[in-house]
């Protein structure tokens, strides 16, 4: 789960135009790839998430956790 939102990240960064470790760090990506969310608002709960990477990220974190 950590390689697959690490990859996520790295796509996402270059097409956001923002710093990897920025968007998303490596400590929320593990809280992430522990928690195992399935939706959104499950994703939202996880801290220390921000509602902008919820919105802007959400869809595609969900993705590389298969919950899509």
């Amino acid at each position: 789960r950590i390689d697959r939102l690490k990859k996520m990240r790295e796509r996402a960064s270059e097409t956001i135009g923002m710093e990897p470790g920025f968007l998303i760090n490596n400590s929320l990506i593990s809280s992430i790839a522990f928690a195992g969310p399935s939706t959104r608002e499950e994703l939202a709960g996880i801290e220390p998430i921000r509602r902008w990477q919820v919105e802007a990220l959400g869809e595609d974190i969900l993705n590389a956790l298969g919950s899509v």
